[in-house]
């Protein structure tokens, strides 16, 4: 699993929220999770997105949002 980019979230930049981008597979997404999770990240939600080029689907990157901190 690689992270392809990350973004401290807000007005003013690309994401609403905290968010990283990662390539890798379902189970490799899991442990990211796993880790987020015991490092206590405030994890918000997790999404697969798929990007067209040239009318077709390319690999699919994992998207892993966090809530503000309080």
């Amino acid at each position: 699993m690689g992270t392809i980019q990350s973004c401290q979230g807000g007005k003013g930049h690309s994401y609403e929220y905290p968010t990283v981008d990662f390539l890798g597979n379902g189970a490799e997404m899991f442990l990211a999770l796993s880790i987020a999770i015991n490092h206590e990240l405030p994890v918000r939600q997790i999404s697969q997105v798929w990007t067209i080029e040239n009318k077709r689907m390319i690999e699919p990157i994992w998207r892993m949002e966090f809530h503000f901190p309080k």
